[in-house]
């Protein structure tokens, strides 16, 4: 997934295995920062922070920030409680969970 990357990769078996071909947590050893998901499809990745509120400070995105190094990481994606999903300046798409289940439902994630 990346140099100095430690990630636990569940493989799924059902649902999302039919699309997806793995799923992990990603922290790099050498730092603080953790991304929830990895989510691998072929050789495309996408990187997932989920958090449970509306409001977001810059250490929410620090995880996906810090994945923007490595090699195939081709979408990231905040999904929080908010209404409004919006692209940042630097890339990072923030979506209402609603938002996000439903690209998830429809395979463009």
């Amino acid at each position: 997934m990346g140099r100095d990357a430690a990630a636990r990769v569940w493989r799924p078996t059902t649902g999302l295995g039919n699309q997806y071909d793995s799923l992990a947590y990603w922290a790099p050893s050498s730092d603080s920062v953790e991304v929830d998901f990895i989510l691998r499809r072929r050789q495309r990745l996408t990187a997932i922070e989920v958090k449970a509120k509306t409001t977001l400070s810059s250490r929410d995105f620090a995880g996906l920030k810090a994945t923007g190094e490595l090699d195939q990481v081709t979408r990231r994606v905040l999904v929080f409680l908010g209404e409004r999903s919006f692209r940042t300046e630097e890339g990072i798409d923030l979506s209402s969970i609603r938002e996000f289940l439903d690209e998830l439902e429809d395979w463009k994630v």
